[in-house]
């Protein structure tokens, strides 16, 4: 996401509200797009890798809740911002809701509060860019879990060299993982998470457990002492957020794993 060029992509038939916002937002850190119409930003939108929408809410043909309705079913991704002539309350929290608005700004505006806003719209994107990527890296890690776990089950004479290949997964992984054996007694932890917990990467539960807080230990107990949990727990390890989740399922037990990402500040 840093190597990528930030874009913003402002709609409004007025073209003194335009010439406006080219003044006031302009910027070395993003790229802006000018749209007169809701056409013509979709036509935009088609061509470019928007990240931030700004839209004018009354327009002629196809007006902002409409537009940004559109844009929210054709590239989700893209945070939606309304600008408004109304300061009735009760009807923008309606906008907002209904067409998935991130935040408003009113006309005439405060130059300072707009760029706030638009700042506030790329920062939001890349929260959630980064969340999504966790999320499918996350996805991966478990996958990736549970084909190693099947594998050794079922190769008793080649564990030792698929143990290789799991410790070379986990050390891939830029994200601190420790994974729990379904046994309940060894744990597997990569080169990111020995450094948060200074564990070993092959080392015992008791010792895990005794490297956390008696809140945290109780927490992971919970996921250790059953045969599978169907839900999801996050926990806070100094700067780190893990989330614990139980691998397989009810009648696959794989054993529990640990994930953790960087916490985000806004």
């Amino acid at each position: 996401m840093d190597l990528e060029q930030l874009k913003l992509l402002c709609v409004d038939d007025d073209e003194g509200i335009i010439k406006a916002l080219q003044r006031v937002l302009k910027s070395e850190d993003y790229e802006v797009f000018f749209a007169s119409s809701g056409q013509q930003a979709l036509e935009l939108l088609k061509n470019n890798k928007i990240h931030v929408v700004l839209s004018d809410l009354l327009m002629p043909q196809m007006d902002g809740i409409e537009l940004l309705t559109k844009v929210k079913e054709k590239y989700p991704d893209v945070i939606r911002l309304i600008l408004t002539g109304t300061d009735d309350k009760k009807m923008i929290a309606q906008l907002i809701n209904s067409g998935g608005i991130y935040r408003y700004a009113t006309k005439p505006w405060s130059n300072e509060e707009l760029k706030s806003i638009v700042a506030q719209g790329f920062e939001y994107y890349k929260i959630n860019s980064e969340n999504r990527r966790l999320v499918e890296e996350n996805k991966k890690i478990s996958e990736e879990l549970v084909e190693i776990n099947l594998r050794l089950n079922s190769d008793k004479e080649n564990t030792e060299s698929l143990l290789k290949i799991y410790s070379e997964v986990l050390d891939s992984l830029d994200s601190p993982l420790v994974y729990i054996d379904s046994f309940r007694k060894e744990i597997r932890a990569n080169e990111a998470a020995r450094q948060v917990l200074n564990i070993k990467a092959r080392d015992t539960l008791d010792f895990l457990l005794s490297r956390l807080n008696d809140e945290l230990k109780q927490v992971l107990k919970k996921y250790v002492d059953v045969e599978y949990r169907s839900d999801i727990t996050i926990v806070k390890i100094g700067d780190i957020k893990f989330k614990i989740k139980s691998l397989g399922s009810f009648n696959n037990y794989m054993g529990v794993v640990m994930i953790g990402e960087c916490l985000f500040t806004i």
